[in-house]
This record gives structure tokens, sequence and C-alpha cells, in this order.
């Protein structure tokens, strides 16, 4: 033990593995001479050494585990202080802007007093319901009701009197101290959350307390050991001296063991001799007798060996036979008590042979209308849910949920299993949740609401969670077929998953497409990250304008434009600006007529060109209450007829080209409700493809029509 710690020493002085050696050799030669010099009554230099040199350690580790409790306390006490310097600027600023704003209220009230105007008057009640929009648009106001927008929408029609004009101006600055106000006062609750719960976790842990005690284990530990050595010194000494004895009386023996074998040769050598001059035979025969004697224990104890291993190999394989036996009856018995049913065929222990063989069947993938085959049990197979032959109901569904027991699945065994995993009658809305489960796109869709979930109330979006959210889609982008990534992208999208699903979407087709034009792989993952990011600026919308069940009013949709702009903010400056101006000008046209900046033509940059198409055609295939969904082909169509101008034409094409080739031979259900495969799509007729269903052959018109891919 003594040694070690040297060696460990050494290493830490940082010699070389041959000093170490050396040194290692060293201690054990005066380790040696030590022991000696013990027994004679000198003192043993090189123990104490390694009780000094464990001592220096323990109190080196000890000391460590204090310092870094102590380094961790002071980080705590930095950390509370800076959240409480932010408390102290936020409530500065926020007392200034009060006091701000209670300056423009004065002037408000000046201005109304010089202008004579009545608060009963149409001039008065139209000017506050204009700050009332002001306030509403820069969220620190109350939601209008339709009556107001409708009221608003005549007022904007009609010149504004110099009174509003000026109040207005003096309002908005007021607004903006508002705002101020609101985003200090959230600043300053974050920072006493921040602290409360560094406190709690400070009270929780005792990091001091517990590097004491840890440190005081240390300790009584090296006191043990030191003691150990000294008991473990003395012992080895004593060791020592009986081995030497034992060694010597070994010796002894060998030398005993050493004459009488010579004398026995010698021995034998004279009785051959005696007879090779007698002749005789009886002579000869004592000879050979006596030669024997002094050869046949070795050779028995070979042949002893040997039978002795064979006898135990023998007998284990009888063994084993036997066990075998006994086995074959306990079987036979429990064979001759099982019983037979009605018809003799089908044994009760059928039973117990097929639950070993139960599957699990996610809740997700059953449906209304599922005839079973067999019978459906609980998560662990011991309930039995629902018979074979009964059909689920929906009132079945909702009930099966509660006997899941969290782990969102049931059972049932391997036959019924397989049908229910690929039934033909199962609803399209399953297999495509199926479809989504295995290509990964459920589980991305989760992540990117994650992201979106953790912006709404932050300044700043999560730089490391978007980057690996970014590496997720990439990973499946280019490991799955792309035509089920283009399923995924086809369906049919609720409206509370809107928002994830176009974001996600809009993330795999810009990859795609930058994949179709040859771009490397950083290009593609920040196309990707674009993809991600460019409506994250859509959750700082209020939600009675993101959702609204109708076509947005000229003052909802100019509220709607600002997203790309609380997009921009959101992401801050660690974000490379090719994906920040991309996300930026996603909506920006050729033609000047985008938002937010109104560029034009070569003014956009070409990752926001490519994201604008992605975006697009992605928007056209979800459903809003005020339009009905389109499936691809239609969308195609749109893109060449109307929705050409202000898009990269270059782009464009190889986006349609693409397009093309990758729904050709994709199944679609028709609008007679058979499934068909589409044969070709016509360039210039892109929304009447020729659809095979069987061996019928004929393109789609204005009777029959694809509803939905598969």
């Amino acid at each position: 033990m003594g040694n070690e710690f040297m060696n460990l020493s050494i290493n830490a002085n940082g010699f070389s593995n041959v000093q170490n050696t050396a040194a290692g050799h060293k201690a054990e030669q005066a380790n040696k001479q030590g022991k000696s010099a013990f027994f004679a009554g000198s003192p043993v230099l090189t123990t104490k050494n390694q009780i000094e040199q464990r001592k220096k350690m323990a109190q080196k580790s000890a000391l460590k585990l204090v310092k870094d409790a102590w380094d961790n306390d002071q980080a705590v006490e930095k950390t509370v202080a800076s959240q409480r310097q932010r408390y102290a600027e936020l409530d500065a600023q926020r007392t200034e802007a009060k006091k701000a704003l209670a300056g423009y209220e004065d002037q408000e009230k000046t201005l109304k007093e010089q202008c004579n105007v009545a608060d009963d008057s149409k001039e008065q009640q139209d000017l506050n319901l204009l700050e009332k929009r002001q306030e509403y648009r820069r969220g620190v106001g109350e939601k209008l009701t339709r009556d107001e927008w409708k009221k608003l929408n005549e007022i904007d029609k009609q010149p504004l009197t110099e009174y509003q004009k000026r109040a207005l101006e003096i309002h908005a600055q007021a607004v903006e101290e508002k705002v101020t106000i609101r985003d200090t006062t959230s600043g300053m609750q974050a920072a006493v959350g921040n602290v409360k719960r560094i406190m709690i976790e400070k009270l929780k842990t005792h990091g001091m307390v517990d590097a004491k005690n840890a440190a005081d284990d240390i300790m009584d530990a090296a006191n043990d050991d030191v003691v150990s050595m000294l008991v473990s010194d003395v012992k080895d000494g004593i060791d020592e001296k009986m081995e030497e004895a034992k060694e010597d009386a070994k010796d002894v023996a060998d030398e005993k063991e050493k004459r009488q074998e010579r004398l026995d040769a010698l021995e034998e050598k004279r009785a051959v001799e005696k007879a090779l001059i007698e002749g005789t035979k009886e002579a000869v025969d004592r000879a050979k007798e006596k030669q024997q004697k002094h050869e046949a224990p070795d050779m028995k104890l070979d042949e002893m060996l040997t039978l002795t291993t064979e006898h135990k190999q023998m007998n284990g394989v009888e063994q084993g036979l036997d066990d075998i036996k006994s086995s074959m009856k306990v079987l036979e018995a429990d064979l001759k008590g099982i019983k037979v049913d009605k018809e003799g065929l089908v044994p009760v222990m059928a039973k117990y042979e097929k639950t070993e063989r139960l599957e699990k069947v996610p809740m997700e993938y059953l449906w209304e209308g599922l005839v079973l085959s067999d019978n459906l049990y609980n998560y662990n197979g011991s309930v039995l849910l629902v018979p074979s032959g009964e059909v689920i109901t929906k009132s079945k569904l909702d009930k099966l949920i509660n006997f899941s027991d969290g782990n969102n699945y049931i059972t049932t065994f391997r036959g019924s299993y397989e049908y229910i995993m690929k039934g033909k009658d199962r609803p399209a809305e399953i297999q495509q949740k199926m479809l989504e489960n295995r290509t990964g796109y459920t589980e991305l869709r989760k992540g990117i609401d994650h992201v979106l979930q953790m912006s709404k109330n932050a300044m700043f979006v999560n730089h490391a969670e978007v980057e690996g959210m970014m590496e997720k889609v990439y990973g499946r982008m280019v490991s799955v077929d792309a035509g089920e990534i283009f399923q995924c992208i086809t369906v049919p999208r609720p409206v509370d998953e809107a928002l994830q699903r176009h974001s996600l979407n809009v993330a795999l087709l810009n990859g795609i497409m930058g994949q179709w034009l040859g771009l490397d792989e950083k290009d593609i993952r920040s196309l990707i990250l674009t993809g991600v990011l460019h409506d994250i600026g859509k959750t700082k919308i209020p939600e009675e304008i993101l959702n609204a069940p109708r076509k947005l009013t000229p003052e909802e949709f100019e509220v709607m434009k600002r997203h790309p702009l609380y997009s921009f903010e959101l992401l801050g400056e660690d974000i490379s600006e090719d994906v920040r101006y991309a996300v930026r000008w996603h909506h920006e046209k050729l033609d000047g007529k985008g938002y937010p900046d109104g560029l034009k033509a070569e003014s956009i940059s070409y990752f926001a060109r490519i994201t604008t198409i992605s975006d697009i055609y992605d928007a056209m295939l979800s459903a809003r209450s005020y339009k009905k969904e389109k499936i691809p082909f239609d969308v195609l169509q749109w893109f060449v007829t109307e929705g050409s101008k202000g898009i990269d034409q270059n782009l464009l094409n190889i986006f349609i080209k693409n397009m093309v080739k990758v729904y050709r031979q994709q199944q679609v259900i028709m609008s007679d409700g058979r499934e068909g495969c589409v044969e070709y799509i016509p360039l210039n007729d892109m929304d009447h493809p020729i659809v095979s269903v069987g061996e019928e052959v004929r393109q789609v018109d204005e009777d029959w029509y694809c509803v939905h891919m598969v």
C-alpha cells in the first residue's frame, strides 16, 4: 500500500515512468531493509515516510472537497448577486418608464384642455378607440371586439383631426413606456423566481456541511490506513521469518530425499549385478521385483489421476441423464393432468403458451370498427378487456385508455397483432399516424413544438435547443425515403398542430431543396435551421389573430405581418446572418410587394428565396376555416399559373421538376373511394394527372379526382 501511494505522489510531481519504476524498486529495497532493522531494534524510516505521504494525500483530498464546496457557494452567491443587480436595474428602468408615462398622460390631458375637446364628443371617442388599437398592437392593451374593429375600419376612411394626430403621437410614446413597464416587470419577476429557486436548491444541498463530513471521512480513513500499515509492517516481518524457517526445513527435507534416492539406486544396481553374476532366474526376478517397487508408485499415480478424471466425467453425464429422466417424469405427470375441452382438441395448457406470445399494440393504432380476431388484454396480459369477435366502438376505445396504465398500449396474441398492424380497413388517419411514428416525423414534430413553447415568453431563442433540433431534422431527412417524407408533409393537419407541423415541413422542404440544388452540408443545415425558425415570431402574435376562424381583417393582417420581425428579434446575433435574414425576408417578393421591408430582386437573399417556395407550398396544403386544403398537384399548377409572380423562377422550375418525380407512382385515394397510382403528371396540366386504378387508366377530371395522398 505504501509503495502505491509513493508512486502516485511521484506521478503527481511529473516524473517519467522510468523514474517511477526505479523509485518503486528503491522503495521496495528500502522497505525490506527497514523491516530487518525493525526487528533489530532500529527505526523504520520507510514506513514513516509512507505514513507521512498517506497523511498528506488525505489532507490534500479533504482540502479539495472543502475548497470546491466553498467555490460552489461563492458561485451561487455571485449568481444571486447578479440576479439582484438585474432586479435593481430593471426596477430603475420601470420607475423611469412610470415617470415618463405620467408625463405623457399629463401632456394628453393638457392637449385635450387646450383644444377644448369634450369627453363625450365623437372626436374623443374615436381617439379613444384609435389609442386602444395602438396598445393592442404592442401587446399592452385589451382585445378589441368585432364591433370595435368595424368602427375602426370606418374611422380609418376619414382624415384625422389635428387634435387626434397630436394626441396619437403622444400616446404612441406612452405606449412604448407601457411596453417597457411590462417587459421590466416580467424581468423582475423572473429574477425573483431565479433567486428563490437558487436559495431553495442551496437549502436542499448543504454543500459545505456535506463537504466537511466527507473530509472527515477521508481523514478517518487515512488514520485507519496508517494503523493498518504499522500492523502490516510488523506482521510482514513475522511472516518473513516464518517463511525463511519453512524454506530452511524444506531444503533439509529435499536433501534427505535426494540422499535416499541415491542409496536406493545404488542398492538396485548392486542387486542387478548380483543377479547377473549368479545367473539364476530367481535372482533376476527378485531384482525386477525390487525395481518395480521403486518405479511403480509414480506410474500408479498417473493412472489414478486419469481414472479419477474419467470417473468424474462419467458421474456428471450420469447425473445429467438422471436429471433429464426426472424432468421427463414431471412433464409426463403434468401432461396427464391437462384437461381437454368438449371436442378433445384444445388443451387448457394452450392458454398459458399463448400468454408468452402476447404482443404490444399502441392504443393510437386501434380504430373504431375494428373486429378483433382474438382477445384483447391490458398492458401486461393479466386482464381480459375485449373478447375476440367483438367490434371496437368509440366508447370502448375511451375505456381502453384507462387499462393501458399510462403505458399507452394494450396486448393481444401475435396473429391478432399482425392483423391489427396490417389491417386493410384501417382509417387513413391511423395509417398516417403509423407512418409518422415509423419515420420519426412525430418525434420531430414534438421537438419543434417544444422549441416554439420555449419561445413564447422568452426574449431570445435557446440556440443549443434549435441547433439540436436542426441536427435531428437533418438526420431524418438523409435516412428516410423522400416519398415517405412527402407523405408526412401532405397530410391534413389539426389546427392546434398547424404551426409546429408547418415549421417542420418547411425545414424538411428546405433541406430537400438544398439537396436538389447540390448545396453542401453546411448550407443544407442552414436551410433546415431557417425552416425551423422562420415562423417562430408567430408565438408573439395574439391567439385570436393567429388562429382566427376566418379571413383576417386588414388590421389583423398588419399585426400578422410583424411575425418575421419578431422572429428576427428572437434569433439574436449568435445565429448566422444567412439564417437570420432568410427568416426575416421569407415573405419578400422579387417585385417589391412583399413584407416586412419591401425588398426587390437581388436584395433578397438566396436562402430567403428558397424558403419562400417551401413556405408557400406547405401553407397551401393546409386547410383554414376560410379555405380548403389543396392536394400537391393543385399547388404545383397554382405555382405555374398564378403564384409565380415575385418568386425566383429558376428555383421554382427546379422545385416543380423534382416534385413531379416525387409524386409519380404515388398512391392516392380517388373521389370514388378507390386507391390509385399516379402514372404521369403533364407539366402543362399538373392538376390533372393520369391515374391507374387496377387495370383502368384515366386522367383526372372534375368528376373523378384525387382526394388525398396515401
